[in-house]
Formats: structure tokens, C-alpha cells, sequence
């Protein structure tokens, strides 16, 4: 949705993004657009509508760390599913061989045995 902005919300936005924290932006709607708001949520979009709707001159919009900018919103699932994954493969790791130490059927070592003469290698 097009909403207009000030040089001013410009750049409180623009630092917004760059700490990665939540900004408040006085959006007033009777003056022409200028900027495009993707990430707007429903509810929002909602707001603005009604505030329209009723006239009103301007609504007070917040704006959430991950609609102000940055990637960290696009890395958190990833990096979610990764730890899933990870976490499930040493948990399964773990499974086969404490499965394998209880049955005896784990790595074995294999030695030299003794030598006894005129017998050849006993096993051990």
C-alpha cells in the first residue's frame, strides 16, 4: 500500500533498519502518496482502511523489527529447520549406537592375540 512519508520518517526508518528495532510512524493520509509498504500486516492494512474510511487526517502506524528491514526474518526459519535437523541426526546417531553398545554388535577391536609356540595365534 502507497502511504506518504516525510524526509524525517525516511530516515527514522532507515535507522529502524539498520538497529533492527520497532519504529512508530505518524503516516498522515490526506497528503500524496509516496512510498510502498510490502510488508504491511492485515491488520494494518485494516487500520488504515477504517481511518480512511472515517476521515481522519492521520493514524499513528507501528512498524514491527522485521517489517522496518533486514534479512534476520528471512534466516530464522532456515536456521530453525537446520537445528531441527541437525538435532535429529545426532539424536538418531546416538540411538544406533547406544542400540549397538547394548547388543554387543558395536565396533570391535581386533588384536593381535597371543603367540603361543608350536600353536600359532590364539584368539583372545
Amino acid at each position: 500500500m502507497k502511504l506518504h512519508l516525510t524526509k524525517l520518517q525516511f530516515r527514522r526508518l532507515a535507522r529502524c533498519a539498520k538497529q533492527k528495532k520497532a519504529c512508530k510512524l505518524r503516516i498522515y493520509l490526506h497528503k500524496k502518496a509516496n512510498h510502498m509498504f510490502k510488508s504491511l500486516t492485515q491488520k494494518q492494512l485494516y487500520l488504515i482502511k477504517q481511518a480512511k474510511h472515517l476521515k481522519k487526517a492521520y493514524l499513528n502506524l507501528h512498524l514491527s523489527p522485521e517489517q522496518t528491514g533486514g534479512f534476520l526474518p528471512f534466516l530464522i526459519p532456515g536456521l530453525i529447520a537446520a537445528g531441527k535437523a541437525l538435532g535429529l541426526g545426532a539424536v538418531g546417531y546416538l540411538g544406533t549406537k547406544l542400540a549397538q553398545k547394548m547388543t554387543g554388535g558395536g565396533k570391535k577391536r581386533r588384536g593381535k592375540g597371543v603367540y603361543l609356540p608350536g600353536r600359532g595365534k590364539i584368539k583372545a
